[in-house]
């Protein structure tokens, strides 16, 4: 094996010991009985690593290399400076959200799609709800240090955030964490279930409490929605073009990329309007009022079977009145 591909082997195991939860969602096991380290201490230690990892792949980008080699160390410095990104950006200081991708919401998404394959999974699933309060903890201390820089979380996101979060609380042993089931026929079936509820009982619903209890308290002073871009926090334009660094891998500017989204506005627009002519329909305003006005009337298995036949007999008027459905 070549030295970029060692580097990036190692790179990328270093990486799953780093993001335990996206490893479990990917299904790759030995990371069950970890969570991730989301201190701000644990942000310098990540961030430590991906240096030294650039600094050896810039290293080995000065020698001569295979096509295969050079592509390996292309992709592995461009992944290590997406990782430095999303550490500048601290997510974690502003980002409130009921949705799976983050904060205690992606714990319990992982926690519901968890299978344990074995008696060592059980294990470590047990030991992964152990440490889930901790981390649960760090994802209040963080959102306190972004609150005290002035980086708040967006008000609907976190009205929402508690809502969710509220029904988490409803049960003692929330359905996510109950979700994932011992081996069929293991000796210790019964006390494993029992250590389980207990730690959901007493770990992690008593930090989920303290997270609740922050978003109430911060909610006051929390971003309108007419102020959610990035741009309304102190910092935000760097962190906007981190972002687009980090998820487009390109080299835009934020105007470069609305430009591109009107203009594909618009191409699909005109294109609307074409299918919708075929229909009766005079203008984009039609086309849209005949959307609406089917979706209240036609099933969806009548509009699937439509659109499998290429059958445009599900027809509306140019005035928008509902399409006749197809016999």
């Amino acid at each position: 094996m070549s030295a970029p591909s060692e580097l990036a082997d190692s790179f990328h195991v270093k990486w799953l010991s780093a993001h335990p939860f996206t490893a479990s969602a990917f299904g790759i096991g030995g990371y069950e009985d970890r969570v991730p380290d989301a201190s701000e201490a644990g942000d310098e230690s990540w961030r430590s690593i991906v240096d030294d990892v650039l600094v050896e792949a810039r290293r080995l980008e000065g020698s001569e290399q295979s096509d295969a080699d050079a592509i390996t160390l292309g992709c592995l410095i461009g992944y290590a400076r997406q990782e430095l990104d999303e550490l500048d950006c601290a997510a974690s200081e502003f980002v409130v959200t009921a949705m799976p991708y983050m904060g205690p919401a992606q714990f319990f998404a992982v926690a519901a799609r968890t299978v344990l394959a074995d008696a060592h999974a059980a294990e470590d699933y047990l030991t992964r709800l152990g440490l889930s309060g901790a981390w649960i903890d760090e994802q209040v201390e963080r959102l306190r240090i972004g609150a005290a820089k002035g980086r708040l979380p967006v008000a609907p996101l976190v009205e929402q955030a508690i809502s969710w979060a509220e029904g988490v609380l409803d049960a003692a042993v929330p359905d996510a964490v109950a979700a994932p089931q011992p081996p069929s026929g293991w000796d210790r079936e019964a006390a494993w279930r029992e250590q389980r509820d207990t730690l959901a009982t007493d770990v992690v619903q008593p930090a989920m409490h303290r997270w609740v209890e922050l978003l109430r308290e911060l909610l006051p002073e929390a971003r309108t929605a007419e102020r959610a871009g990035l741009v309304h926090l102190p910092g935000g334009d760097a962190d906007y073009e981190r972002a687009i660094r980090s998820h487009t891998t390109l080299p835009l500017t934020a105007e470069q990329l609305h430009l591109t989204g009107l203009e594909e506005i618009e191409s699909l627009e005109r294109r609307a309007v074409e299918l919708g002519a075929v229909l009766g329909l005079s203008d984009l305003a039609a086309v849209h009022a005949a959307l609406r006005a089917s979706a209240g009337v036609t099933s969806p298995e009548v509009a699937m079977e439509a659109a499998r036949q290429g059958d445009p007999s599900c027809r509306a008027t140019s005035g928008g009145d509902p399409p006749e459905p197809l016999p």
